[in-house]
């Protein structure tokens, strides 16, 4: 039994990583994610933020959807402005 480089979880054969690792190391290869500042980058707006300034999800990464409360909120028409 093979397991993750990252996080030690038990995987099965040809890979090195386990799905939810594979998928952290994708988003940070790609450039939109800094694991070592908690940072991350607004899909629509391209700002970096803080984590805290993204909803969370269970489907995305770490819980924090693409896009940040601002964003989300102009596309609902909830803006505060």
């Amino acid at each position: 039994m093979m397991h993750c480089v990252d996080c030690g979880q038990a995987i099965g054969r040809g890979s090195e990583r386990c799905k939810s690792c594979a998928q952290k190391h994708r988003i940070q290869a790609k450039g939109t994610y800094d694991a070592e500042n908690k940072m991350k980058q607004c899909r629509v707006c391209q700002s970096w933020k803080p984590l805290t300034d993204f909803y969370t999800s269970p489907t995305c990464l770490g819980g924090v959807r693409a896009k940040c409360k601002q964003c989300t909120n102009e596309k609902r028409g909830d803006s505060l402005y």
